[in-house]
């Protein structure tokens, strides 16, 4: 899966890509739902692309387990 070029001469990735990297991230979120962990740092960062172009999400530094009838939130004068 290689960058295409897009207009003006920028480089970046075809729609095609995008919406596959998209989808992966997606099935690897709702499989971490499926185990009650919320990753809570999804961003580019955390992204990265194998050889083939399979996405893998990293940095669970700040994931956490979901407890059933508990709120989970950040804010530090919160409890968690």
């Amino acid at each position: 899966m290689n960058a295409g070029s897009g207009s003006k001469g920028q480089k970046g990735f075809s729609e095609e890509v995008i919406r596959f990297i998209i989808a992966e991230v997606a099935m690897a979120l709702d499989f971490l739902r499926t185990k009650a962990i919320v990753h809570r740092d999804v961003k580019p960062d955390n992204i990265l692309l194998d050889d083939l172009g399979h996405a893998h999400l990293t940095d669970f530094n700040v994931a956490t387990y979901l407890n059933q009838g508990k709120v989970i939130c950040t804010h530090k004068h919160l409890p968690m």
